[in-house]
């Protein structure tokens, strides 16, 4: 059965979807909120510009990067033992920190920019990928549909 999303209309309505979505809408859902109030629920007009919303990397980042990389590798852990002990960024990781307060507190999501992924070998972006989310959560979870995980 495909999955169904629930959303407040004018009636009962049935949409099919391109990816075999239906979209069933109902005039009333008993207990939806009319208005959802949180730092969670926003609109683009919330924001000023894509700055309250990105990170975008400086230089000095990208090199923390470069080495931070550079000093797991030499440790010659797998990859799913990437964690923010053994992946240091001094400057950088303050700044992911506050990322993640913002990611879990805030408004839900923020953007990383300014990494160059053709820098890096497939496996190099992954331990790069590792190593940036342990700043902003610890635990890994699946990644895809199919339950494939970056680490164990």
């Amino acid at each position: 059965m495909a999955p169904v999303l629930l959303t407040e209309t004018s009636g009962p309505v049935t949409v099919p979807s391109p990816k075999g979505c239906r979209i069933l809408g109902l005039r009333h859902i008993q207990g939806w909120p009319k208005e959802l109030k949180s730092d969670l629920a926003w609109e683009c007009s919330n924001f000023e510009s894509e700055d309250d919303y990105n990170l975008t990397l400086t230089e000095q980042h990208k090199f923390e990067i470069k080495n931070a990389l550079c000093s797991f590798k030499t440790l010659g852990l797998d990859g799913n033992e990437v964690n923010l002990h053994n992946f240091p960024l001094l400057s950088l990781g303050a700044r992911l920190k506050l990322a993640a307060f913002d990611l879990h507190i805030g408004k839900g999501f923020v953007n990383i920019r300014g990494l160059d992924p053709t820098e890096f070998s497939p496996e190099d972006n992954a331990l790069v990928f590792l190593g940036l989310s342990s700043y902003i959560g610890e635990k890994r979870a699946k990644q895809d549909e199919d339950g494939n995980m970056m680490s164990k």
